[in-house]
């Protein structure tokens, strides 16, 4: 597993210096992939927000969030979205 690891990551990296080099050669700025990259986030969002909290919670963990932030946001959310019954 290890060794397929290793050559997964020199195998993207290759490509990575490749892609650079023929973006560089085009002058590309970064504006230039960011719709790109806006869509591929918001693609790989909506697949954990379809695969529900598991999912979401596992994405927010990989990306640097906390449990107790998770927690946190997860309640200020829930504030936010009730509605104040009518007198």
């Amino acid at each position: 597993m290890i060794q397929a690891d290793a050559e997964s990551r020199s195998w993207l990296l290759g490509k990575v210096r490749a892609v650079r080099e023929e973006l560089e050669k085009m002058e590309a700025t970064p504006e230039l992939l960011d719709p790109l990259v806006d869509a591929a986030a918001s693609e790989e969002a909506s697949a954990h927000n379809n695969g529900g909290v598991p999912s979401q919670v596992e994405y927010l963990l990989r990306n640097g969030w906390t449990p107790d932030d998770i927690l946190f946001q997860a309640r200020v959310e829930q504030e936010n979205d009730e509605v104040p019954t009518p007198p």
